[in-house]
This record gives structure tokens, C-alpha cells and sequence, in this order.
């Protein structure tokens, strides 16, 4: 009887109710989401933490974390592809005490790749166009990370910590990015191993290369894991 009433429900939604969100339908609520490519451990300092999706409800999705929250990997209907941002119609159930919140999908609104996976990992730097500054640079062997959730970039300029968030990755170009504040300890000019990523970017192998359309290569960094 429980699945006949969320069939009747889901069936109504669907054709009903194209420009609702997050309207209370008795003891259930209809929401728009947004979901981030990529599932997370619900509780990060858990070892054996299950899954979660990064869900936000601001339009359109906001990369940069300022309004995420988690939500447990089990939409009833959804079947989540890896590398693709979602816009969801969703059926949820109220979260009355003693019970747990159920949500169900009532229709794919929007499905987008991410192409952020390509990034994804820790790397070195295998080589650099060294003449693009006046003094001489160091950069090879230098580590650098692309991490999952915080999205952003790690590094290092030799002396101070390089943070950088990432926003929306295309098929060949990072989109969106924003500086993070670095360490300030007293050093010398440092260049951190962030060479063109505002320009385009390819994968071969385990090599990802940032290059400019007119001047070339600019960087390769090497899979380290």
C-alpha cells in the first residue's frame, strides 16, 4: 500500500507540479537540489563512514561550499553517475522524531558533466616553460594536490602554503577559481606550481598538461596517485 501511495504521489508531482519548489504536500515536502559530482564520506574522520551526497538548494549550484550540507547516498529512484552535477525534483518525507527522513525522486531536472575527475590527485611538477619569468625558478618534483571536497588546488611556493578553490571545470579549462589567503612567512618572490591553470588543460596518461592556445605548453604535472 506504502509504495501504491508514493507511485500515485510521484505520478502527480510529475505532471502537475513543473514549477513547485519546496512545497508541503501534507506530512511531504517536494524540493529542488542541487548534487555535487562527487559522493563523500559522511563523517570524514570515520574510517568506515558510508557515503553522502553534497547537496545545495542555491541556483545554479555553488561550487565554492558556501551552502553544501550532506545528505545520506539513498534517493529511492536516483541512480548517481559519478562526474555529473544534478538538479533534482525530489519527494521528501518531514523528519518527525523516531523516524527517518525517506527522499524520492520525482524527476531529473538537469544532469551536467563535471569534469573535475580529470584533476583529481595528487601530482609533481615533470616540467615547466621556464623563460616566462625574469629570475630563475625551480619548479620540478614540486607536489601538488587537486582535492575532492573542499574542491580546490594545495601547493606550495617554496615557502608559503598555496590554497585555491575550484568552481566549474569544463572539457579542457578550469571555469571558475578563487584564491585562498596564503601563510605569510617572510620569504623571497616565490612561484608556486600553479603555472596556467587559467588557461586550457588535456590529459595523456598519467601526464596533465596546462598549455596556452597561442604560446604553448606551460606546464606538465605527473600522477603521483
Amino acid at each position: 500500500m506504502r509504495s501504491y501511495f508514493w507511485l500515485i504521489i510521484s505520478f502527480v508531482l510529475l505532471f502537475n507540479f513543473s514549477c513547485v519548489k519546496n512545497e508541503d504536500i501534507g506530512p511531504y515536502t517536494i524540493e529542488d537540489i542541487w548534487i555535487y559530482g562527487f559522493s563523500v564520506p559522511c563523517h570524514p574522520s570515520i574510517s568506515s563512514s558510508k557515503n553522502c551526497f553534497v547537496i545545495s538548494q542555491v541556483d545554479p549550484f555553488d561550487f565554492f561550499h558556501k551552502s553544501f550540507e550532506k545528505i545520506p547516498d539513498d534517493i529511492v529512484g536516483f541512480d548517481f553517475l559519478p562526474g555529473h552535477t544534478y538538479k533534482l525534483r525530489i519527494l521528501r518525507s518531514q523528519n518527525l522524531p523516531g523516524t527517518l527522513v525517506e527522499r524520492r525522486l520525482v524527476k531529473i531536472i538537469s544532469q551536467e558533466r563535471d569534469y573535475f575527475d580529470l584533476l583529481l590527485g595528487n601530482w609533481k611538477v615533470k616540467r615547466f616553460k621556464a623563460n616566462l619569468f625574469p629570475f630563475e625558478v625551480k619548479l620540478e618534483g614540486r607536489a601538488i594536490g587537486f582535492h575532492e571536497f573542499p574542491r580546490m588546488i594545495l601547493t606550495s611556493d617554496g615557502c608559503n602554503q598555496v590554497g585555491i578553490l575550484i568552481g566549474k571545470v569544463g572539457s579542457d579549462k578550469i571555469l571558475e577559481f578563487e584564491s585562498l589567503p596564503k601563510s605569510l612567512l617572510p620569504c623571497p618572490p616565490q612561484i608556486a606550481p600553479t603555472i596556467g591553470i587559467n588557461k586550457n588543460f588535456k590529459r595523456e596518461g598519467n601526464d596533465l598538461i596546462f598549455f596556452d592556445k597561442i604560446e604553448g605548453e606551460l606546464m606538465v604535472l605527473e600522477k603521483v596517485n
